[in-house]
């Protein structure tokens, strides 16, 4: 009982004293909360890098309607100056003729 207990105690020893052990453990201890931390900044990267994608999305829909609105209304301006210039025209052809 004493002899096992004894080759216990040396490999606990042993495994306590190892460097390359120690090392592991202390790496693992370290890089167990950075990499939780890295994870969570990982999925907040992804939401934002999504929202920004559905932002520029909307942007860009947004642009579109806008140019249709200015097309839209510059094309009426162009209508509503040759309806006025014809109107014009008009009056003066009939106030010549008064």
């Amino acid at each position: 009982m004493k002899k096992r207990e004894l080759e216990e105690r040396e490999i606990q020893f042993n495994q306590a004293i190892d460097p390359d052990i120690m090392r592991l453990k202390l790496k693992k201890d370290i890089e167990a909360p950075l990499r939780a931390e890295i994870e969570v900044k990982d999925k907040e990267n992804s939401r934002l890098l999504e929202k920004t994608s559905s932002l520029k999305w909307q942007l860009e829909l947004i642009k579109t309607e806008f140019e249709q609105y200015r097309f839209d209304k510059e094309k009426e301006l162009v209508g509503l100056k040759e309806r006025s210039s014809k109107e014009v025209c008009d009056l003066l052809v009939e106030n010549s003729n008064l």
